[in-house]
């Protein structure tokens, strides 16, 4: 699920098979989940689901590197499938024929 122009990091050259599994570990003194990367200036999560949410959101790259590869000139790993708006459709309904008797019956 990658939106419009945003990098696949798991295609990029350098990146690990596998991304990795991050561990959170709740604070003893706040009893909050900090994001995992040292720059980040978030306050903290009440919830590992949050924080899980966050590095998946801001910093996706971590999965597949242990340092923000640079992808300035990866533009054609951007995935430029999302930005076609794909009409879905109609349902077809099936259409029953009433037989003679039944349609003259008021």
């Amino acid at each position: 699920m990658n939106k419009k122009g945003k990098v696949d990091t798991s295609r990029i050259d350098g990146s690990s098979p596998k991304p990795k599994r991050p561990l959170l570990e709740k604070d003893e003194t706040d009893s909050l989940y900090y994001c995992l990367i040292q720059a980040c200036g978030h306050d903290g999560f009440k919830s590992q689901r949050g924080c899980r949410k966050h590095v998946n959101t801001k910093h996706s790259w971590f999965f597949f590197f242990d340092e923000k590869p640079n992808v300035s000139n990866t533009k054609e790993l951007a995935d430029d499938s999302s930005s076609e708006i794909k009409k879905q459709p109609a349902r077809v309904l099936p259409l029953f024929q009433f037989p003679a008797k039944l349609a003259n019956y008021s």
